[in-house]
């Protein structure tokens, strides 16, 4: 396994801990009420969002890819 692959294996798995890891602390401290299910619901979703445009603009360095299309 190459550098660049052990790199980019590791930012994914560190992306599933914070989304698994967010969610259940959205699930534990949210209140059982209307606004609390929305948080569980938009926490770990946004989440996964943001980190996933990290990993995506990490990948992009990692890769090389500015280089290969300018």
């Amino acid at each position: 396994m190459n550098e660049q692959t052990k790199k980019i294996l590791g930012y994914t798995l560190l992306g599933f801990l914070v989304v698994l890891v967010s969610g259940l602390l959205a699930d534990f401290l949210l209140p059982e009420t209307g606004i609390g299910d929305a948080g569980r619901f938009a926490v770990p979703l946004l989440t996964g969002v943001m980190i996933g445009l990290y990993i995506h603009m990490r990948f992009r360095e990692i890769l090389d890819l500015e280089h290969h299309f300018s």
